[in-house]
């Protein structure tokens, strides 16, 4: 099962940088993966995790989201978007599923003239729902930087 989950995970992210340069970072939510930012539709993808006030309780966040880009100038591209997100929560006592909505609005910014780097600032709303009684709706903030692989603009 986890071969067979590793093997598509390859292909699939294999299948994406043949028709688009897929851009990789971190930031203060964990990885992302990013389409090219080129194009005005993109897809991000990211995973984050984290640790909870709560004594041996930790989280894995993992969310992806269609955004639609407004190119202002070659330097900056503005985003918006609609995506999903979900938290896994690991307790000693119990184990936790959530699932959600998020809406990202965030500005990109490229510092190098081949556009290989990029420096995000992304705020949005989120709304996690989990299980039936708890619900959460709220804001959120991140930095991210990304390095383009291959990236040539069309």
């Amino acid at each position: 099962m986890k071969k067979s989950l590793i093997i598509c995970t390859i292909f699939l992210l294999f299948g994406i940088s043949s028709f688009a340069q897929i851009g990789v970072g971190i930031g203060s939510h964990g990885l992302n993966f990013r389409t090219n930012p080129d194009k005005n539709l993109g897809i991000i993808l990211r995973t984050g995790f984290g640790f909870s006030g709560e004594p041996f309780e930790t989280y894995f966040r993992p969310e992806a989201a269609f955004i639609k880009r407004h190119h202002y100038s070659e330097k900056t591209k503005l985003y918006a978007g609609f995506g999903v997100s979900g938290e896994f929560l690991f307790a000693i006592d119990q184990l936790g599923l959530g699932y959600g909505l998020l809406l990202p609005i965030g500005l990109e910014y490229f510092p190098l003239s081949s556009n290989k780097i990029s420096i995000s600032v992304e705020s949005g709303l989120n709304f996690l729902s989990i299980g039936k009684p708890d619900r959460i709706f709220g804001n959120y903030g991140l930095i991210e930087l990304t390095f383009y692989l291959d990236h040539h603009p069309d």
